[in-house]
C-alpha cells in the first residue's frame, strides 16, 4: 500500500508539471502547422508544379525545333602524290582547315491533329496535379482535426473521471468516519476503498490516452513528440445539415469525383491519340549552311559554300502489323473502364454520403438526449450523496447513482465527438473542408 501511495504521488507530481508547461493550441493554428510542415503536402505540391510546367505548348509538339552545330577542323599531314603522267608531289607538314555550320529547323505542320490533342492531355494533368495536391490537404486537416477533437475528448474524459475520484474520496471519507464512530460495517469501509482504486487507476488510464492523443497530434505537426499542449477549441456545436444540399455539393466539388473525372478524360485523350496516329504526317524541313575548306595540298586550294535548304516532309504508316490498330481497341477499353471507375467512385461517395450523415444525425439526437441524461443524472447523485450522509440509503445505491452519472457524461461525449467525427466526413465529402 505503501508503494502504491508513492507512485501515485509521482505520478500525480508528474502531470502537475505538464499541466504547468502547457501551451494553448487552437484548432486552426494545429492545422496551419501542419500544413506548412507536412510532407506529403510537399510532395503533392511538387508534383502538381511540375505537371504546371509541362502543360506547354512546347511540350506538346506544337512549336518547331532548331537546332544550330558547327564542326571546325585543322589538320597538318604530309603528302606525296604521284601522278599517272609520271609528276611528284611532295608537301611535308601540308596544312588543311575545314568548318561546317548548320542552322536546321523541324516544324510538324500536321500529325492527325495529334498535338492539339496533347496539348488538351497536358492540360489534364496539370489538373490532376493540382487536385492530388487539394486530396493531401483535406487528409491533412481531417487527421489533424480528428487528433485534436480526440484530445478535447480526452480532455473532458479526464476531468469526468476526477470529478467521479472526488466524489468516491467523500465516500471513502464518510465511509471511515462512520466506521470510526461504529455507526458503518467493515464491509462498506472496504467496498468504498475499492471503488475508490478503481476510479484512481481510470483517471490515471485517462491521463495516459490523453497524453497519447496530444502525441499523434505532435507527430501530424512534425514536432517534437513530448510538446506539450492544451487544446483551446471545443468540440463543434452538431448543427443540422441538408442532405439534399449536400449531395449537390459532392458531386459538383468533391476531390475524389473529380479526379475519377479527370482521369476518364485524360483515358478518352489517350484514345483520340491512337486514332491520330493512323492519320499522315506533315513536316516542314529547313536548313541554312556554311562550308569552308581551305587546304595547302590537293586540286582546291580553297572550296566554300552556303544556301538555304527547304523542303517539306509527308509521311503515313501504311502497315505495322496491326500494331496500331491493337492499340486503338486498347485505349478504349481503358476508356470505357475509366467511366465505369468514376460511376463506381459515384456511387461509393454516394453511399458513404449517406451512411455519414445517418450517423451525424443520428449522434445529434443522441448529444440532446444523454445532455438531459447527465442533467438528471448529476441531480440524482446530489440527492443521493446528501442521503448517504445522513445515512438514509446505503454506500451500494450512491455508488449506483456514481456510476450511472459516469456513464452518462461518458455517452454524451462519445455522441458529442461521433457527430464531430462524421461532420468532418461530410464537409470533405461536399469539398468544403478547405475554406
Amino acid at each position: 500500500r505503501s508503494m502504491r501511495k508513492w507512485m501515485l504521488i509521482v505520478i500525480g507530481w508528474g502531470w502537475t508539471q505538464l499541466a504547468m508547461a502547457q501551451t494553448p493550441l487552437t484548432l486552426r493554428e494545429a492545422i496551419s502547422t501542419a500544413l506548412s510542415a507536412n510532407l506529403d503536402i510537399r510532395l503533392a505540391s511538387n508534383e502538381a508544379q511540375m505537371a504546371s510546367n509541362n502543360a506547354q505548348l512546347g511540350a506538346a509538339g506544337m512549336l518547331p525545333t532548331v537546332q544550330a552545330t558547327l564542326d571546325p577542323s585543322l589538320s597538318r599531314n604530309n603528302i606525296r602524290q604521284e601522278f599517272i603522267n609520271g609528276n611528284t608531289l611532295v608537301n611535308p607538314n601540308a596544312r588543311q582547315q575545314s568548318l561546317n555550320a548548320n542552322l536546321l529547323l523541324n516544324w510538324t505542320l500536321f500529325d492527325g491533329t495529334a498535338m492539339f490533342t496533347n496539348y488538351k492531355r497536358l492540360n489534364k494533368f496539370e489538373e490532376i496535379g493540382a487536385l492530388q495536391a487539394r486530396a493531401a490537404i483535406e487528409q491533412v486537416i481531417a487527421e489533424v482535426s480528428l487528433a485534436y477533437y480526440e484530445t478535447r475528448l480526452n480532455l473532458s474524459q479526464l476531468a469526468t473521471a476526477e470529478k467521479n475520484l472526488a466524489l468516491s474520496r467523500e465516500r471513502l471519507q464518510l465511509a471511515e468516519a462512520k466506521a470510526g464512530l461504529g455507526s458503518a460495517s467493515g464491509q462498506e469501509l472496504l467496498q468504498s476503498r475499492v471503488d475508490f482504486n478503481a476510479d484512481n487507476s481510470l483517471v490515471l488510464r485517462q491521463q495516459e490516452q490523453l497524453l497519447q492523443s496530444k502525441i499523434r497530434l505532435n507527430q501530424l505537426l512534425n514536432r517534437q513528440a513530448d510538446t506539450d499542449w492544451v487544446p483551446v477549441d471545443s468540440l463543434p456545436t452538431a448543427l443540422p445539415v441538408d442532405i439534399a444540399d449536400l449531395r449537390k455539393q459532392v458531386f459538383a466539388q468533391n476531390t475524389w469525383l473529380q479526379l475519377a473525372e479527370m482521369q476518364a478524360a485524360v483515358a478518352g485523350l489517350d484514345a483520340r491519340l491512337t486514332r491520330n496516329a493512323m492519320l499522315p504526317r506533315v513536316e516542314l524541313v529547313s536548313g541554312y549552311h556554311i562550308n569552308r575548306l581551305q587546304s595547302e595540298a590537293g586540286f582546291l586550294a580553297s572550296n566554300q559554300n552556303r544556301g538555304l535548304d527547304l523542303g517539306l516532309r509527308a509521311g503515313i504508316t501504311v502497315f505495322d502489323g496491326g500494331r496500331l490498330n491493337r492499340a486503338r481497341k486498347n485505349a478504349e477499353l481503358n476508356q470505357a473502364n475509366a467511366l465505369l471507375l468514376e460511376e463506381r467512385e459515384k456511387q461509393a461517395m454516394d453511399a458513404l454520403l449517406l451512411s455519414s450523415f445517418v450517423a451525424y444525425d443520428n449522434n445529434r439526437k443522441l448529444i440532446q438526449m444523454e445532455a438531459e441524461n447527465v442533467a438528471i443524472a448529476t441531480q440524482n447523485v446530489t440527492i443521493a450523496r446528501e442521503a448517504y450522509r445522513v445515512g438514509s440509503i446505503s454506500a451500494l445505491a450512491l455508488r449506483e447513482a456514481q456510476q450511472q452519472l459516469l456513464v452518462a457524461e461518458s455517452r454524451f461525449m462519445d455522441a458529442t465527438f461521433a457527430a464531430a467525427l462524421h461532420y468532418i466526413t461530410l464537409q470533405r465529402l461536399s469539398g468544403q473542408l478547405i475554406r
